[in-house]
């Protein structure tokens, strides 16, 4: 015999076994062929591959020059910048930063 108290579990249990008859047997055979004949005909758009550029070697002709990197190039008062070759401009305008000493310059931060 059943109680007050079973009533709302077999309730619940009713409810659900009415909900998945709604789901039963539906004829989609209509879909089945919508999705297989859907995009059929069409094919994709593809672009096509980008030209490829041929690698031009680069051949390094100034071997004959100055090597910029030696010591004798790095040390003060000796070198091309003695002999009348590249070095500083003396006679321009300073920049702000250069009114102070490099030491007293500290990274804050970057953005």
């Amino acid at each position: 015999m059943r109680t007050l108290r079973d009533m709302p579990k077999w309730g619940a249990m009713l409810f659900v076994a009415a909900g998945l008859t709604a789901c039963g047997s539906v004829d989609t055979s209509d879909l089945v062929s919508f999705v297989e004949n859907a995009h059929k005909d069409s094919k994709p758009e593809i672009d096509p591959l980008p030209e490829i550029r041929l690698y031009e070697n680069f051949v390094y002709s100034a071997t004959d020059l100055p090597d910029p990197f030696a010591t004798l190039n790095l040390l003060p008062g000796s070198g091309g910048a003695a002999v009348g070759g590249i070095s500083p401009d003396t006679n321009r305008r300073k920049e702000p930063l250069e009114k102070f000493a490099l030491g007293d310059l500290s990274l804050v931060g970057t953005m």
